[in-house]
């Protein structure tokens, strides 16, 4: 008996150890903090980008709905409504990177902030090297093309959570900002 009682005791240790009481996601990705309000805030554009002006409520419409559609786990501020706040709090004419995280949290009441910035929305008739003007690439796709880049960042402490930079191609302008927002909330952390 004494003989069995040490690999009685290491089956049991084994046995009561081998259940996981823990549900542990990958360990491979970063920490993610417990988010339940994210704040969309009014897209960013590159200056002197006419395109993306005339069709600045519209890509913000559609990326952002592409990012929140289907997630019931979190409370969206869309950037209609972060505008608002955002005159109400005379903090309108500011760029977004000048104002502090914690400050803009408390203001929308979220845990997290997410900014976007479109670099680039242009549109091409397309070309070949015998039809290009001087100086353009050698070959251009014709229709839309869209970069833009998200950052997600914590309001209590300004850490930057998340970057993600993208740039799709599309026939026109409502094609090619789908694209974005689908490939922007199927790289989406939260």
């Amino acid at each position: 008996m004494k003989r069995w009682l040490p690999f009685f005791s290491l089956f049991v240790l084994l046995w009561g150890c081998s259940g996981t009481p823990f549900l542990v996601g990958n360990f491979e990705k970063e920490y993610r903090p417990k988010v339940k309000t994210v704040a969309l805030l009014p897209f960013e554009f590159s200056t002197g980008n006419a395109l993306a002006e005339e069709h600045d409520q519209f890509l913000e419409e559609t990326i952002t709905r592409s990012i929140a559609g289907g997630d019931s786990l979190h409370t969206y501020v869309f950037p209609s409504r972060a505008r608002m706040r955002l005159q109400l709090s005379n903090l309108e004419g500011r760029s977004f990177l000048k104002v502090p995280a914690s400050q803009l949290g408390e203001l929308f009441s979220a845990e997290v902030l997410l900014f976007s910035k479109v670099i680039r929305l242009y549109r091409s008739e397309g070309s070949n090297p015998t039809t290009r003007e001087i100086g353009a690439a050698k070959f251009q796709r014709r229709g839309a093309e869209l970069l833009a880049e998200f950052r997600l960042v914590e309001t209590a402490t300004g850490k930057l959570l998340w970057r993600y930079r993208v740039r799709r191609f599309g026939e026109d302008v409502e094609t090619v900002s789908q694209r974005v927002g689908q490939a922007a909330a199927e790289a989406w952390p939260l």
